[in-house]
């Protein structure tokens, strides 16, 4: 260094304490001015803000309702499970006649002595097919009905695209 002072640069040089880490661009910079919403932004925020709030009682209200279900299902599954066994023949004469004496009430609610007995048929085959359902007639008319109907649907997709 020659004899110049510790603030001063000579012949373009610039001192290693006045160089910065990151370049500098001088290039334009914008701002966006602050303006006040209008009265349908304002209306808009107020409709979002209500409709949100309504969405998220919704959700809570699902999720409620959801947890009921689930609730309900776990225990009426349990409550079938313990019917199903083969121990359990005082609960399964319990269910049947209950069953039986619900169709004889709404029979008689309804009118005439044929009505009574259909009803209470009606009653304890229910109360049949639920505690017996591995004998019960309905699963086989069912699979009937649905082998027939696939291969009527069969027929009418052939005979609509024209093959045999």
């Amino acid at each position: 260094m020659s004899g110049e002072s510790e603030g001063s640069s000579s012949g373009g040089q610039v001192r290693l304490d006045d160089l910065s880490f990151y370049s500098s661009s001088s290039g334009p910079a914008y701002t966006l001015d602050r303006k006040e919403p209008g009265m349908v932004q304002e209306n808009m925020k107020m409709v979002r803000e209500g409709l949100m709030e309504g969405v998220t009682l919704m959700r809570q209200a699902k999720e409620a309702v959801n947890h009921v279900v689930d609730t309900g299902i776990a225990h009426s599954s349990a409550a079938h499970y313990q019917l199903l066994e083969e121990d359990n023949l005082p609960a399964r004469v319990g269910v049947i006649a209950a069953t039986g004496l619900v169709g004889l009430v709404v029979g008689s609610l309804r009118g005439r002595l044929v009505k009574r007995v259909v009803y209470t048929m009606v009653g304890v085959g229910a109360g049949s097919a639920v505690c017996y359902p591995e004998q019960c007639p309905v699963r086989e008319a069912g699979e009937m009905v649905y082998q027939e109907g696939r291969k009527n649907a069969m027929v009418a997709y052939n005979y609509v695209a024209g093959g045999e």
